[in-house]
């Protein structure tokens, strides 16, 4: 479904409502200038940026919701250290049916981007349930896109 937004200025701010839900909102800027950087709600799943008319492969997106559009936002983006650290724990429930708990913690440094992590499930497992602080999705194949 389409349908068309109205912006606010509030204080220089430009701003969209929307209601709960997930949406997907795009459009196109104009300025005579563009700003260093955008701010948007942290909790912002996957971005997709082009300036310029040109794709960003990795947009450069801190926790506080500041996406940066400077000059060389790429190239900081890349130049940050990628690390991941994962630690699983599983909590055996001795009930009928079996159920098994599985935790994930992850330790991610670097710029933002998709992780894919094979094998989440035990072998013949069902899976229940998937409750995350990010944006997942538990494949058919078993594996957890993050």
């Amino acid at each position: 479904m389409t349908r068309r937004l109205r912006w606010s200025n509030t204080r220089g701010h430009r701003r969209v409502r929307l209601d709960a839900g997930e949406h997907a909102l795009s459009g196109r800027f104009h300025w005579r200038r563009i700003p260093d950087g955008l701010a948007l709600p942290p909790a912002t799943g996957l971005i997709a940026l082009r300036l310029n008319g040109e794709p960003v492969r990795f947009p450069r997106f801190e926790r506080s919701g500041r996406l940066w559009l400077g000059a060389g936002t790429e190239a900081a983006a890349a130049t940050e250290r990628d690390a991941l650290g994962l630690l699983v724990y599983r909590r055996i429930e001795d009930d009928n049916p079996l159920r098994v708990i599985t935790r994930l913690e992850l330790d991610v440094a670097g710029r933002a981007r998709e992780i894919t992590l094979d094998s989440v499930l035990l072998p013949d497992g069902i899976p229940l349930g998937l409750d995350s602080p990010l944006p997942a999705r538990l494949e058919a194949d078993g594996r957890l896109r993050l």
